[in-house]
C-alpha cells in the first residue's frame, strides 16, 4: 500500500505540476470509495482507511497551497461576505451535521457513517425523504446531500473521521464560535461554498450516464464562470432555450433531458443564492471570491468563460475549386456549436454525413487549432495539430467573432471537400427567428465518393459526352434516366431549408 501511495503522489509524468498532482490523488480516493461502497474492495479495511486518510491529507495540503487566484474587481467587504456565505444552504447543512454528531458518532472502518445512522444523518441536514429514489439505501454514499456535506465537512477539519467513530474536528470551535475568529470563520464559510460547488459538480464514477453528467457539471461550471464575467448567461423566459444552448450543444437544439436538467440546476442555484437570475445568471458580489475559487479547481482556469451577446451571423460557405463555383449563404444563431454547423453544412450542400470532417483555423493539416467530433479527438490525423478540440463546445460565435472571421471545413479526407466560411455580416438576435437558414446559394453540389472537385468535373463531363468511354458507367452510377443531364448551375433551397426545419425547428 505503501508503495502505491508513492507512485501515485510523486508521479513523474506531472513532475512540478502540483494541482494535477493533487487532482490524480483525488481520482485514486473516489475509486477507493467506490471500491468501498460497492462491495468491491478485497483488501484490508485497515489498509483502504490508511489510503483514504493518506490521500486526502495530501489534496488538502496540495490544493491549500496553490497560488490565489487573481481577481480584478474591487474585494468584498469582510462583512458583507460573511453575511451572504451564512445564508447559503451548505453551511446550515455544517451546522445542522456538527450539532447531530456532538461529541461523537460511530463510523465503519471505511470512514462512513454506520448504516442504520444514515437516514438519521439525512433528516438532520435537512434531507427530504419524499425527493429520494424508490430504492434501499445501502450507505451514506446513496445520498448526496449528506454525502456532500460530510465531505465538505472533513475537508474543512470540522469533523475528524477515525477507525471508529467521527468527532468534532480542529476546525470546530472557530465555526461554533464565529466572533472567536472573525477572520477563521469566514475563511471557513467561503471554502465551505467553494468546496461544495467543487464536490458537487467534479464527481466521477461509471456506468452509462457517467458521460452525461460530466457534460451537466461542466456546463453548470460554464454557467457559474459566466456569472463572474461581463456577459452572463441570458435568464429570460423567452431566452431560455437558445441561452442553454450555449451550454450543451452536442446536437441539434430542441427539448432534451440535458437541457432540462440543466435548467433545473441553474433554478437550484438561484434558490441557493448562488445565482441571481434577474439580468442574466450572475454570481453575487459577494459570492464571487468562493465561487471564483471553484470555477479555477473545476476548469482550470480563473477566467470567466467567454458567452457572446446573442447575435445572427451571415456565412458565405464556398466549395473550394469548383466550376462552375458552388456556395451557400446561410444566416444562423451565434449560439449554435460548430457540431451544429456542420450539420446546416451537410444539409445545404447535400452530404451524407458518412464521413470524417474537421473544422480548421487556416489550411488543414498544417497546424493551428483543430475543431473536431468526440469519436476523432485521438484521431492520429488530428495529433498534428496544435490544438485539438471537441466542436461541439465551441460556439459559433466564439470560432468566428467578427465580419471577416473565417473557418476551413474539410468533409471526407479521401475526397478532400474543402469549403471556406467566412462570416459577411452580424446582426442583432432575432427570437422568432429560425436558427439557421440557408437564404441564396447557387450550383450542384458534388456526389458523395466522386473523387473529389477534379473526379466530380471529369464525371460531368463523361455524362454528357457520348463518346466518352465511361459514358453509361457514369450515367448509371448517377442514376440518370435516358435523355436526363446534369445541371452543375441548379441548387434547391427550399429543400436545403426544409432539412434545416427538421434539424433546428
Amino acid at each position: 500500500m505503501d508503495h502505491l501511495l508513492e507512485r501515485v503522489l510523486t508521479s513523474e509524468l506531472v513532475e512540478d505540476d502540483e494541482e494535477t498532482r493533487a487532482h490524480i490523488a483525488g481520482d485514486a480516493a473516489v475509486f477507493l470509495q467506490f471500491l468501498s461502497a460497492t462491495n468491491r474492495w478485497t483488501g484490508q479495511d485497515e489498509d483502504l482507511g490508511y489510503a483514504l486518510s493518506t490521500l486526502t491529507s495530501y489534496i488538502e495540503s496540495r490544493l491549500a497551497s496553490l497560488p490565489p487566484t487573481e481577481v480584478d474587481e474591487p474585494p468584498v467587504e469582510p462583512e458583507v461576505e460573511r453575511a451572504a456565505l451564512t445564508v447559503v444552504p451548505v453551511v446550515a447543512r455544517l451546522d445542522a451535521l456538527l450539532g447531530w454528531i456532538g461529541e461523537r458518532r460511530p463510523v465503519t472502518a471505511t470512514g462512513a457513517l454506520k448504516r442504520a445512522l444514515v437516514m438519521e444523518a439525512f433528516d438532520a441536514v435537512g434531507g427530504k425523504r419524499e425527493d429520494l429514489a424508490p430504492r434501499k439505501v445501502q450507505s451514506m454514499w446513496d445520498l448526496p446531500v449528506l454525502a456532500q456535506t460530510w465531505v465538505v465537512a472533513a475537508m474543512l477539519d470540522l469533523i475528524s473521521i477515525g477507525k471508529t467513530v467521527v468527532k468534532p474536528g480542529p476546525a470546530a470551535p472557530a465555526w461554533r464560535d464565529p466572533d472567536r475568529n472573525p477572520g477563521e470563520y469566514l475563511t471557513l464559510c467561503r471554502d465551505a461554498v467553494t468546496h461544495s460547488l467543487v464536490v458537487a459538480l467534479g464527481r466521477r464514477g461509471e456506468g452509462r450516464l457517467v458521460a452525461f453528467h460530466s457534460v451537466l457539471d461542466e456546463a453548470t461550471a460554464a454557467v457559474l464562470s459566466a456569472g463572474l464575467g461581463e456577459h452572463p448567461l441570458p435568464a429570460g423566459p423567452e431566452e431560455r432555450l437558445h441561452a442553454l444552448s450555449v451550454l450543451f450543444p452536442g446536437r441539434p437544439v430542441g427539448p432534451s433531458l440535458l437541457g432540462s436538467m440543466l435548467g433545473d440546476r441553474l433554478d437550484d442555484l438561484v434558490a441557493d443564492g448562488l445565482l441571481d437570475d434577474a439580468d442574466g445568471y450572475r454570481v453575487p458580489t459577494p459570492l464571487r471570491p468562493a465561487v471564483r475559487a471553484a470555477v479555477r479547481i473545476l476548469l482550470g482556469d480563473a477566467t470567466p468563460v467567454a458567452i457572446h451577446p446573442p447575435a445572427r451571423c451571415t456565412l458565405r460557405i464556398t466549395l473550394r475549386d469548383s466550376e462552375p463555383a458552388v456556395w451557400r449563404r446561410v444566416v444562423v444563431d451565434n449560439s449554435l456549436s460548430l457540431l451544429h454547423l456542420h450539420f446546416v453544412i451537410q444539409s445545404c450542400f447535400a452530404w451524407e454525413d458518412y464521413h470524417l470532417h474537421q473544422f480548421t483555423e487556416g489550411e488543414p493539416f498544417t497546424g493551428g487549432c483543430v475543431y473536431v467530433p468526440d469519436d476523432q479527438l485521438d484521431d492520429e490525423l488530428a495529433n498534428g495539430q496544435d490544438e485539438v478540440v471537441y466542436e461541439g463546445m465551441v460556439t459559433i460565435g466564439t470560432a468566428l467573432p467578427q465580419v471577416g472571421a473565417s473557418l476551413t471545413y474539410l468533409y471526407d479526407y479521401g475526397d478532400g471537400w474543402t469549403h471556406d466560411i467566412v462570416v459577411e455580416s452580424v446582426a442583432e438576435f432575432d427570437a422568432e427567428a429560425p436558427r439557421a437558414a440557408c437564404v441564396d446559394g447557387q450550383g450542384l453540389a458534388p456526389a458523395e465518393d466522386s473523387g473529389g472537385t477534379w473526379g466530380w468535373t471529369d464525371m460531368l463531363a463523361a455524362a454528357d459526352d457520348p463518346a466518352h468511354d465511361r459514358h453509361d458507367e457514369i450515367r448509371q452510377w448517377l442514376g440518370l434516366r435516358p435523355g436526363e443531364r446534369v445541371d452543375p448551375e441548379w441548387f434547391d433551397r427550399d429543400d436545403a431549408n426544409g432539412q434545416l426545419r427538421a434539424l433546428f425547428g
